[in-house]
């Protein structure tokens, strides 16, 4: 790879590259296996098409995403190379990546100025009280309680209840979608609401039984395949457990290193 630094401006520099074929073939390569186990074509299964196919489906948006990428990933590397602290975004400029050619492209990086501090003396100032108010010391308090909580099973044979949380076995269903399973999927934690578009399901449950909806799973999900898609759901419930938080005493504080 070369790379040609010039010189715009006190503030700001344009770094130009220019990148073998072979890393080219590389990228576009790995960009389409990628590609591969994400879409399903008729005529094939699942992470199965030939990369013909997905060049002439998808061709022109994989070669500028993946432009896109090794462009950032080496400017990436040279401003870290070359201890470049840019202030913005840095701006690129170059087209798509095409099999067995060079990549050329440019970015102009906006930097630091040196500023050299004359000397400071006789100044004075007036530093803010940090005092937190009653709310914000429950706040923090309760968000403390919180992180030290424990998980206590439930022995009594009854349905799960508000405020319980549910230990479930979970598993997504959708045409076109490879069944998505996760056990041990605990449901009603007050700070964690990746699962919450399941608590309908396991509402009222018992353990061994299971309930099925269809639901639609939130775009932050952690499995991108699966964010934002409407499917068919199911929730068979494990067990029953209770948060139990520590009480607000001079153990607590002694554990915390007060």
């Amino acid at each position: 790879m070369d790379v040609q630094v010039e010189e715009i401006s006190t503030v700001a520099k344009k770094l130009s590259f220019t990148v073998d074929p072979k890393a080219v073939d590389q990228k576009l390569k790995s960009s389409y296996a990628v590609l591969r186990k994400e879409v399903k074509l008729p005529g094939f299964r699942k992470g199965k098409a030939p990369r013909e196919v997905l060049e002439q489906r998808f061709g022109d948006d994989v070669a500028s995403k993946a432009a896109e990428e090794l462009a950032r990933e080496l400017v990436a590397e040279e401003l870290v190379k070359r201890k470049l602290e840019p202030v913005s975004e840095p701006l690129l400029e170059g087209g798509p990546l095409k099999r067995g050619k060079p990549f050329k492209f440019s970015v102009t990086v906006e930097l630091k100025p040196e500023i050299t501090l004359g000397e400071i003396t006789g100044l004075q100032v007036t530093v803010e009280s940090a005092e937190m108010t009653e709310d914000e010391l429950d706040a923090h308090l309760e968000t403390i309680q919180q992180q030290a909580r424990s998980l206590v099973p439930v022995t009594e044979d009854r349905a799960l209840q508000a405020g319980d949380v549910a230990v479930a076995t979970v598993v997504l269903k959708a045409e076109g979608y490879d069944d998505h399973r996760r056990e041990g999927v605990h449901l009603g934690l007050p700070d964690d609401a990746s699962s919450d578009f399941l608590n309908e399901l396991g509402r009222g449950l018992k353990r061994g039984e299971t309930r099925t909806g269809t639901v639609t799973v939130p775009a932050e999900y952690f499995d991108a395949t699966w964010a934002g898609a409407t499917c068919e759901a199911s929730v068979e419930l494990n067990e029953i457990e209770r948060i139990e938080l520590p009480p607000l005493d001079d153990t607590f504080a002694a554990a915390l290193g007060h």
